[in-house]
């Protein structure tokens, strides 16, 4: 037997944090190259050498730490998921709003999985202006003594699921529930040998029934790792809650059956060793006999669907050339069996939606540090054993000098540990108190009398002292000690103010989802409280607790609903704009009472209205909008309402934009306005500009953005109109349907932008 034998490396390289060698003599060449004329023996006695080979030990230990797997640096002490918050599961991080019909299917089958066998989403044909779909649907057979929903109800189920899940700009207006027609088969089957006519002829309508009505066959995410499939190509597209389905298994419609591709389907059926003469049955015209026909057209709204009875008369069975005879009852109770088992398939299998859990990673305790002084021969006095018992005081002086001399490498160890510790912390979009969490050296051994206000002497401390023990343990019990004050003063003295150091590492964060940010200072400081000068930070956080959820509902039409109050009648460039830039958006206010209105502001205006994204390319100057067929007022106040094309239409954007989006903004609103002469003041038109240059950014590729500015009556106005229509759209009311009035407020506020077109066009 053969074995494979894997070579021991004598000469591997390490990496030079845990080369203990190359650090040694590093160390070496260093001090013969500080201190050569007057340091002459560098051999293991000496002392010095001694020092630096502890030293050295410490630091291939600490290397050795933050070298560990990242689980591991994020293992928690008690058990649980790592750094709860800091990492996003896979399905989330990877998913996206529906884009393509391939995603309206996905989502619209994950949601109905107990109600539909199949869907197909397709763009309505010319004239029906672009964006607008329809949806044809093909139902799952019920299981015994499910309840059914009539096709009329389902499809208006489905229809309001659709439009809930939206894109600015699109629309789902028909749904249409396909209608099964009977299809009988006939044909010649020769069973292999050692098999049944009742198993084998049960698989055989089930495999013929799935053939002539195809399903989206479910799978998990463990089968599509394995087949090499890598996590960003499983959960692209919408978030799923039931079924994972992969859209290499999508296929068209089924209208043009042919027996070939029913021969296909069937040929892998356990059991069958032949079948041939296959072919339709079709009703004959004028009481004639049933024609036999290898092809079958079905209508537009039709589905085929097995007729088993009428099949199980037209096959012909036979086994070693002779005819077998079968009970047709017992191949239809089979049958039946099979039909049920494959109909809860269907239904949610919950272990298929996530990764394969890893192997739960060890808590290593990074944050403990040993001292060096442990490791020094006894000689020297500094470990657990103390000086010698009959030590003179001079040679106790030189101990303790040679401990302080110690503590400082002591400390800068301990606060390497302590910030691996929380490693988490740094990368987490959670406020954190602190950046610098400095180690401590309670630990280290009789290290009381080095550090300040103990007023403990050595000799208490090396005979263990019992009165000199409680005051020990009383000052490390007191959390405002003065070591753990001078602490935070020594670490501001070195690096970074703590906020300073929060804004880099968030900072990083925002880069990694590919986002520059940068500080926007208001106009005028407004109703911002005097005591927060510089909420960058507390921005920067908001926006990336949030950033998961505007980013994947960023091109929707209408967020999902959610407990914060109004974030159900917004859309998803206007959550976005309102983490962005702090302007709240009239869903907002609409739905929030007045007091929760102005303390939301208050909140936002502190924090948000700071943060803008700094663009990464230049954009191309404000283009009017062109004539496009469908448009949609997207922010500050969403809603069924059209706007209308601009004048100066721009053949270009024509061709491109296939929807507009009108976004109003308050031209009388704090920050826009001319601010007190100073240096560096930004303009109210570069404020104005930049503001726009980002919303154009960050809108959906796909739509012309035309940006009005408002002044004081006309906001009102409009404000007074989208109240209007979202009561009557049923944004806010609690049945959530359209009232009678949606048709005059629709009216209203499209006349509204029309007037705003007319105004913004040139003479």
């Amino acid at each position: 037997m053969l074995h494979s034998y894997q070579p021991i490396i004598k000469d591997q390289a390490l990496p030079p944090a845990l080369d203990y060698a190359a650090l040694r003599a590093e160390g070496l060449a260093c001090l013969q190259r500080l201190s050569g004329q007057t340091w002459t023996d560098y051999n293991d006695h000496d002392p010095g050498v001694t020092l630096l080979e502890a030293l050295c030990f410490a630091l291939t230990d600490v290397g050795y730490r933050a070298a560990l797997p990242v689980p591991t640096l994020l293992a928690p002490a008690a058990p649980g998921p790592p750094a709860a918050g800091l990492l996003v599961p896979a399905h989330h991080a990877f998913a996206n709003h529906p884009v393509t019909p391939n995603d309206y299917k996905k989502l619209l089958l994950d949601q109905f999985p107990g109600q539909l066998r199949n869907a197909w989403v397709s763009v309505l044909a010319a004239p029906a202006a672009p964006g607008h779909y329809e949806v044809v649907l093909a139902r799952r057979s019920p299981l015994p003594g499910e309840d059914v929903v009539a096709d009329g109800a389902l499809a208006a189920q489905v229809l309001g699921f659709l439009n809930r899940h939206r894109n600015l700009g699109e629309l789902f207006g028909r749904a249409t529930v396909l209608q099964p027609r009977p299809v009988v088969v006939g044909g010649h089957l020769e069973l292999a040998a050692g098999h049944q006519p009742t198993p084998v002829l049960a698989q055989l309508l089930l495999a013929l029934g799935q053939a002539l009505a195809p399903a989206v066959p479910t799978t998990t995410v463990a089968e599509l790792l394995a087949q090499g499939h890598t996590p960003d190509e499983l959960f692209a597209g919408p978030r799923a809650h039931y079924l994972l389905l992969a859209e290499n298994f999508f296929a068209p419609r089924p209208t043009n059956l042919e027996v070939g591709a029913l021969l296909r389907q069937v040929e892998q059926v356990p059991g069958v060793y032949l079948l041939h003469e296959l072919h339709f049955i079709t009703p004959g015209a004028n009481s004639q006999r049933p024609a036999q026909v290898a092809r079958l057209t079905l209508g537009p709204t039709e589905l085929g669907e097995l007729a088993a009875a009428d099949t199980l008369q037209q096959l012909r069975v036979s086994q070693h050339g002779l005819p077998l005879a079968f009970d047709p009852a017992r191949v239809l109770r089979a049958y039946g069996k099979l039909r049920s088992t494959a109909n809860r398939v269907l239904l949610a299998r919950p272990d298929q939606l996530r990764l394969p859990p890893l192997p739960a990673a060890p808590y290593a305790a990074l944050g403990q540090y040993d001292s060096v002084q442990r490791l020094l021969p006894v000689l020297y006095g500094v470990g657990e054993e103390g000086p010698p018992p009959q030590a003179p005081a001079p040679d106790r002086a030189y101990i303790m000098q040679l401990k302080g001399y110690l503590l400082l490498f002591d400390q800068l160890l301990a606060d390497f540990c302590a910030q691996l510790e929380h490693v988490g912390d740094f990368f987490s979009a959670r406020p954190q108190p602190a950046t610098y969490y400095p180690g401590s050296l309670y630990e280290v051994p009789y290290v009381a009398p080095l550090l300040p206000g103990t007023g403990i002497s050595p000799d208490e401390s090396w005979q263990r002292d019992p009165a000199a023990e409680d005051r020990w343990q009383a000052y490390k019990d007191q959390p405002a000690n003065a070591y753990r004050q001078s602490l935070p003063r020594i670490a501001a003295a070195t690096t970074h103010d703590a906020p300073d150091r929060r804004h880099r590492f968030l900072a990083h964060l925002l880069a990694r989802f590919g986002y520059t940010a940068q500080l926007h200072r208001p106009a005028t400081q407004g109703h911002r409280p005097a005591t927060d000068p510089d909420p960058t930070n507390a921005a920067y956080e908001q926006l990336l607790h949030h950033l998961n959820r505007a980013t994947y509902h960023r091109a929707a039409a209408r967020l999902p609903a959610t407990t914060e109050a109004g974030a159900t009648a917004e859309s998803g460039l206007e959550l976005f704009l309102f983490l962005l830039t702090g302007l709240v958006p009239l869903p907002r206010k609409a739905a929030a009472p007045a007091s929760a209105e102005r303390e939301a502001e208050d909140e936002y205006f502190s924090l948000l209205d700071h943060l803008v994204l700094k663009p990464t390319a230049e954009l191309p100057a404000p283009a009017a909008a062109a004539e496009l067929p469908d448009t949609e007022a997207a922010a500050p106040a969403p809603g069924p309402t059209k706007t209308a094309p601009d004048d100066n239409a721009d053949a270009d954007h024509a061709d491109f934009y296939h929807y507009q989006a009108t976004v109003l903004l308050p031209a009388e609103a704090g920050r826009f306005q001319p601010e007190a002469a100073g240096a560096g003041a930004p303009r109210v038109a570069d404020s104005q500009a930049f503001l726009e240059e980002l919303i154009r950014q960050h809108a959906p590729a796909y739509m012309l953005v035309n940006i009005r500015w408002l002044g004081g009556p006309a906001m009102r106005e409009w404000e007074a109109l989208y109240a209007a229509l979202a009561a009557a759209s049923g944004l806010l009311n609690a049945s959530g349907e359209d009232q009678a009035a949606l048709p005059a407020a629709q009216a209203a506020a499209h006349h509204f932008l029309q007037r705003l077109a007319r105004l913004a066009a040139p003479a």
